[in-house]
């Protein structure tokens, strides 16, 4: 099942709830959790039987989606950072990772923000994260080219250069290496949908 969900809402329930809006769900979609199970299920429900409790309902369970997701983060990075003191220095990296994802950010700046050395940070976001700081620098610009694919008519080539990529293709075969799909064809299906 697929949810796209609106970065504006989101950003306005975090605040509203005094949550941090900035997220990598692939962290957080690594754990079982039985209540967003059961708010799939209903949304699922109702979109199969064409909506017959029309859109406040929508608009109700999605919001628990967004808020069940947010807590459940902020829930799991408050644990992994309490358990280290050390592990603070990797939110500071990843919080200047998600500001300046276009620009050309090296290990270095990292380590130096993040106090640490080379070798213990990337050991330590990867055990923390389950993946590197390339991967999740990635993963936090191909979220922002579906962003911008949803919401534009810029051709991915000037996409592609927005968002920090060397070339139209390298923009792509990531792109493609996380989504399944190329840019254009992802837009495609989602204009479709």
């Amino acid at each position: 099942m697929r949810v796209d969900l609106d970065p504006q809402t989101v950003k306005e329930i975090a605040d509203k709830e005094n949550l941090s809006s900035r997220l990598d769900l692939s962290y957080y979609l690594r754990n079982q959790d039985y209540k967003m199970q059961q708010l799939l299920l209903w949304l699922s429900e109702e979109v199969e039987q064409g909506n017959p409790q029309g859109k406040l309902y929508i608009d109700s369970v999605t919001n628990l989606i967004i808020y069940q997701i947010l807590k459940q983060h902020n829930d799991s990075q408050s644990n992994f950072l309490g358990k280290d003191p050390g592990l603070e220095h990797l939110k500071i990296a990843m919080e200047y990772m998600q500001d300046h994802y276009a620009e050309s950010i090296t290990l270095d700046k990292l380590t130096r923000l993040s106090n640490l050395s080379s070798s213990h940070f990337i050991n330590s976001f990867k055990q923390t994260l389950g993946v590197t700081p390339h991967q999740y620098l990635l993963k936090i610009r191909i979220e922002r080219a579906k962003e911008k694919l949803q919401r534009s008519s810029l051709p991915p080539s000037e996409i592609a250069y927005e968002l920090g990529f060397t070339d139209q293709s390298h923009f792509s075969r990531y792109f493609k290496k996380i989504t399944g799909m190329s840019p254009l064809k992802w837009k495609q299906n989602f204009v479709q949908k």
